[in-house]
């Protein structure tokens, strides 16, 4: 049950996730169910049960018109932010699971498994043509300078493990930013990406931004 196998990063977390599981029992609420569905197939509300097990399995698909554009982009910029937060410590800094601050500037957990889910809708609305190409460049070219306001603290704390403690501005090098360039491979290449996986773009661009690292390093001496 949803009780027993939920993720939550904290013990805080992890309390305020069960309490609601103290007003039901899951259990029970599954014996109800099972018997209440083998009951359905003999009586009449059979075609009932059956429409409602059909709905829920059933993918909702978009059949009617695109929704509004402002809330497409919307949606665009909110994942936009979410793959580049993560991925700038990523590829920067090492930091895989961690908490990133939102567009909202709420800290949420983030890991490869929320980044995967991110970067295959923005390539979902790619490949139906919800969005364009453009549209997410500039979206992401948006959400960069966003990203380098929120890492602006740690810039100047000294809390990040880069070259001078410095987590480096990724706007200002929007072309070519390793995080900047690994977020737009994962979106861009997220149809022919297998089971759209993200380790090999971003053990890819860590790699890189490492040589840079060590390259920075010694230049600096």
């Amino acid at each position: 049950s949803l009780a027993s196998c939920a993720w939550v990063p904290s013990p805080t977390a992890a309390t305020l996730h069960a309490i609601h599981y103290h007003q039901v029992d899951v259990s029970k609420v599954q014996a109800a169910l099972e018997s209440r569905s083998g009951q359905s197939l003999s009586s009449s509300t059979a075609p009932s049960f059956s429409r409602n097990l059909r709905d829920i399995l059933t993918l909702p698909l978009l059949l009617a018109s695109p929704p509004p554009r402002n809330t497409v982009l919307r949606e665009l910029e909110n994942n936009a932010q979410g793959i580049l937060g993560y991925v700038a410590r990523w590829v920067h800094e090492g930091v895989g699971c961690s908490k990133i601050p939102d567009i909202n500037n709420v800290g949420l957990m983030e890991d490869r498994a929320t980044l995967r889910i991110s970067s295959q809708h923005i390539a979902n609305l790619l490949k139906y043509n919800i969005v364009s190409r453009d549209d997410v460049l500039q979206a992401f070219r948006k959400m960069a300078g966003l990203i380098d306001s929120q890492n602006a603290e740690r810039r100047h704390s000294g809390s990040s493990p880069t070259v001078g403690n410095r987590p480096p501005a990724i706007a200002t090098n929007f072309e070519s930013d390793a995080a900047v360039r690994a977020s737009l491979d994962l979106v861009f290449e997220g149809t022919s990406s297998p089971n759209g996986y993200t380790e090999p773009i971003l053990t890819k661009y860590r790699k890189i931004a490492k040589a840079q690292q060590h390259d920075a390093k010694h230049f600096v001496r």
